[in-house]
This record gives structure tokens, C-alpha cells and sequence, in this order.
């Protein structure tokens, strides 16, 4: 069997670059984002409440956007949907995955040395 040269190397970033896919600090990111503009979309009322409950966190699959008035978004019997998340999103979802990209691009070029 000939030896390649640069095999081993090539086998151990590729072993390194089986795990990036799973980094909740990219996920993390993109809820970062979806956070600032769910925020500006969401509506005030006298307190705020709503738009200071939205956070975002690392969780067991990765991030979330953590809201603390959800019904909002969806309406209730007695209430109108006001929609400030999904407008988010769709207006937004480029933004939203180039936050993930970006910080799986610098994992990438860590594992690559470049």
C-alpha cells in the first residue's frame, strides 16, 4: 500500500470537523439576531413587559428565543395577533443564518489552520 503523503493531517481535521455542525454558539448567534429584531417588532405597551422578556439562550438543542408573553404573537380569544416574531424571521432569516455561518466559518478555518 503506498503512502500518501498528508493523510494522517487530512484524517484528523476531518475527524475535528464531524462535531461543528453541533455548535450551540452558532445557534446561538442566529438567536442573537432573531432576538434584536423580534424586540423592535414587538409592540409596547405601558410596562414593556413583552419586549424585556425576549431572550435568547444555549439550550438542549442548541439556542432558543426565550419569550415571556408568547401569547401575543398568536392572539388569544379575546385578543389580536401581533405578529413581531415571524415578521422577524422572514424579514430577517439571511441575517439569522449568516450569524450561524459566521461563527461556523471561524470553527472551520480553526480546524483547517487557516
Amino acid at each position: 500500500m503506498a503512502n500518501i503523503e498528508g493523510l494522517t493531517e487530512l484524517q484528523n481535521k476531518l475527524r475535528k470537523l464531524k462535531g461543528i455542525g453541533d455548535n450551540p454558539k452558532a445557534l446561538l448567534a442566529g438567536a442573537f439576531v432573531l432576538q434584536k429584531y423580534s424586540q423592535e417588532n414587538a409592540p409596547v405597551g405601558e410596562t414593556g413587559f413583552l419586549k424585556n422578556s425576549i431572550s435568547s439562550r444555549e439550550n438542549t438543542n442548541g439556542a432558543e428565543v426565550f419569550v415571556g408573553a408568547d401569547y401575543v404573537e398568536m392572539g388569544t380569544s379575546k385578543m389580536a395577533a401581533k405578529p413581531y416574531i415571524r415578521p422577524a424571521i422572514e424579514q430577517h432569516s439571511n441575517e439569522i443564518v449568516n450569524a450561524v455561518a459566521k461563527v461556523l466559518d471561524g470553527d472551520i478555518s480553526e480546524v483547517g489552520g487557516g
